[in-house]
């Protein structure tokens, strides 16, 4: 039976979280900050694009005590991968498609100034940007998920499994082992969101650091499941979660 089309909806699927309309604001804060201009980070998520309509932010952070940017955002006619981390926007070369997942991987040193930013998708891994001698400007604020910080840009679309690290970055054969064998070494890690609760508006962080993210605007629970690209096997279906308002 074909899918009938529904707008206002979040949906978080063990690690999934999915919002499909722009009419509410609906995002998660991370609970987590840290100063971009001095800490070298790494940041996986795994996303999937439903509608292409104005700058949709898969990851932002608030401005604190500096200029917060967003740190990955779509644009163009066609979907590519966007950056204004280093205060010029600066645009990939994959052409995306709706309605598929793919994985971004991210690697930032301020230190060396350096910015690596990958795409993972159908079995193919490519570098799509990457960036020397950009300089950060500094921002300490709060890390958003699937919004920007001015509430103007959220993500419609499908996400999960989203890991932070700080103080590590990460390589092109680390990211490369991450997407095709879900294998990664843990040391950094700042955050974990994994999505599965099954209820509640509370994301619990499975890292060590316990930092509790919370999802914004009420939202109910259901059973789905999701299929994604991961391995050299081909597509991985899980049954899980689902979270639809």
């Amino acid at each position: 039976m074909p899918r009938t089309a529904v707008t206002n909806r979040l949906a978080v699927r063990n690690q999934l979280y999915s919002v499909e309309s722009k009419a509410t604001t609906q995002y998660i804060k991370s609970g987590v900050s840290f100063a971009v201009s001095t800490t070298p980070f790494s940041f996986g998520i795994w996303a999937r694009p439903n509608l292409i309509s104005g700058l949709p932010t898969i990851i932002s952070q608030t401005n604190g005590t500096g200029l917060g940017r967003a740190w990955l955002y779509f644009t163009g006619t066609a979907w590519k991968l966007t950056t204004v981390l280093g205060g010029t926007a600066v645009l990939g070369t994959r052409v995306l498609n709706n309605n598929q997942w793919y994985f971004f991987g991210v690697s930032v040193d301020p230190i060396v100034k350096t910015m690596d930013f990958y795409v993972g998708g159908n079995n193919s891994f490519t570098h799509d940007i990457a960036v020397t001698g950009m300089t950060i400007e500094p921002a300490d604020g709060e890390i958003w998920l699937l919004e920007n910080k001015g509430l103007s840009a959220n993500f419609q679309g499908l996400a999960t499994e989203y890991r932070m690290f700080t103080n590590r970055v990460f390589t092109e054969q680390e990211w490369s082992n991450y997407y095709f064998n879900n294998s990664f070494d843990k040391t950094g890690l700042r955050q974990e969101l994994l999505f599965s609760e099954g209820t509640g508006n509370s994301v619990a962080d499975t890292s060590v650091n316990a930092t509790t993210a919370s999802i914004i605007n009420t939202a109910n629970w259901s059973s789905a499941t999701f299929s994604k690209n991961r391995t050299t096997a081909g597509i991985r279906t899980l049954a899980t979660n689902r979270l639809t308002v």
